[in-house]
């Protein structure tokens, strides 16, 4: 029996003691905190695919260039974008985005002149491609007035001297984009 006595009399001070502490309020921890202000980021301009193709220019037929420029004047033009050579165009490649890009090509005629050029614009989803198309027809019916020719995916410009503007939808597999055609052979 004094066994159990001393058995109860541990759990009563055990208890009484656990009670005596959860009533003594404790202390504070100190915490250091650091607190960094962030700069804001800084705010770049944001650039339309179509003025990476084109480039902000409304003098010229494009890219800076008309049509009657010489290889030589193409090829100081497109220096940063290292185009490539062959005897009747040169080609130029640029991405627009991680997973868009534009294929350029300068059409040279029997006098190294540019007679045109071809747009092959290659986008990710249907999406992407029908925003494109829209913005493409308002930068060229800006520029050049209103299409004379539109049919589905067809649409086309007048431009000086019996030259055009000719857009279509490439719908090719698993190709999706838009093809520019600017020249007299367009």
């Amino acid at each position: 029996m004094s066994r159990s006595l001393l058995f109860l009399l541990i759990l009563t001070i055990g208890g009484c003691a656990s009670k005596n502490q959860s009533n003594v309020p404790a202390e504070p921890e100190l915490v250091d905190t650091v607190v960094f202000e962030e700069e804001p980021a800084p705010t770049v301009p944001s650039v339309s695919k179509t003025e990476l193709i084109f480039l902000p220019d409304t003098a010229t037929t494009f890219r800076g260039l008309n049509l009657g420029a010489s290889r030589q004047e193409v090829l100081q033009m497109e220096a940063d974008n290292a185009p490539e050579e062959r005897t009747d165009r040169l080609l130029v490649s640029l991405d627009l985005d991680s997973t868009e890009l534009a294929d350029i090509m300068y059409i040279l005629d029997e006098n190294d002149q540019v007679k045109g050029f071809n747009i092959q614009v290659y986008l990710r989803n249907e999406s992407s491609l029908r925003d494109m198309q829209t913005e493409l027809q308002a930068y060229f019916t800006q520029k050049y007035g209103a299409p004379r020719a539109k049919q589905n995916d067809y649409v086309e410009w007048s431009l000086p001297e019996q030259e055009a503007v000719r857009m279509g939808i490439i719908n090719e597999g698993i190709d999706k984009g838009i093809e520019i055609e600017i020249g007299a052979g367009s």
